[in-house]
């Protein structure tokens, strides 16, 4: 592992402990490259509060005020078949995966869900997330919001919602969010 300290902007303290992998022999230095996934769901977490601190949304809120598509939810029960959800999905239940929603890409091959997200664009690049999102919003849940968590396209639904919130691009959101996460760290 590679644990580094910096205070006032600059490195106090580097330190690289280990391989860089199982059975490996290579040791871990200040140039080891490591794969990191899903950093954006901190700035876009952050991004959020600080929206939901300025008072343009609330934890609360229904995401179907910023998403329409996401009104009067359904959970599949199987087989095609759904059911009212007991709520709609918010913006809390997106912060905490607890959205009822799912990735399509990690799901079993032959689970019915799945199948939908994967048909809906989950791995797909070439469209954006708000249209992504309005694709799963026509999905039935896995199961009932705030019920259960789920790791899940929650991160990203919530990306779409806190871009249309405050009508602002999630690109300038996020670069605003990674500056003030910044300033906090320092």
């Amino acid at each position: 592992g590679l644990f580094l300290v910096a205070k006032g902007g600059k490195v106090v303290n580097i330190t690289a402990v280990g391989t860089e992998g199982p059975n490996d022999t290579d040791p871990v230095t200040p140039e080891t490259i490591f794969r990191i996934y899903s950093m954006s769901k901190p700035i876009v977490s952050v991004a959020t509060m600080q929206l939901v601190e300025a008072g343009k949304i609330g934890l609360d809120d229904p995401i179907s005020k910023y998403i329409p598509e996401f009104a009067n939810p359904k959970v599949l029960v199987g087989n095609g078949v759904t059911r009212p959800a007991s709520r709609e999905i918010t913006v809390r239940d997106l912060l905490a995966h607890k959205s009822g929603l799912i990735y399509g890409v990690f799901a079993a091959p032959d689970d019915e869900l799945g199948k939908m997200y994967m048909a809906a664009g989950d791995v797909r690049y070439d469209i954006t997330a708000l249209e992504l999102s309005k694709a799963i919003a026509a999905l039935p849940l896995a199961f009932d919001p705030g019920s259960a968590w789920n790791y899940s396209r929650s991160t990203d639904v919530l990306g779409s919602v806190i871009e249309v919130a405050p009508r602002k691009p999630f690109d300038q959101l996020l670069a605003e969010a990674d500056e003030a996460a910044c300033a906090a760290a320092y």
